[in-house]
């Protein structure tokens, strides 16, 4: 299953945000990858997900409105 969607989002009534709730530092693992403009990343990232799916594991996709290919 693929879970899609964005951890903020500009409103009528300003900034929203879900980025509090999205690691639980307790239990879950965070990998960083950071690069420059245009390295990769994303693409790295779309294709680790695309690969997860074909074996039929969960995947979520958190998007940045930043994204060209979004």
């Amino acid at each position: 299953m693929k879970t899609e969607y964005f951890l903020g989002a500009n409103s009528p009534r300003g900034f929203y945000s879900l980025y509090d709730g999205f690691i639980d530092p307790k239990r879950d693992e965070l990998r960083i990858i950071k690069a420059g403009p245009g390295s990769g990343k994303s693409t790295f990232m779309r294709i680790i997900a695309e690969k997860a799916e074909k074996k039929g594991l969960e995947t979520e996709l958190i998007r940045c409105s930043g994204d060209p290919d979004f």
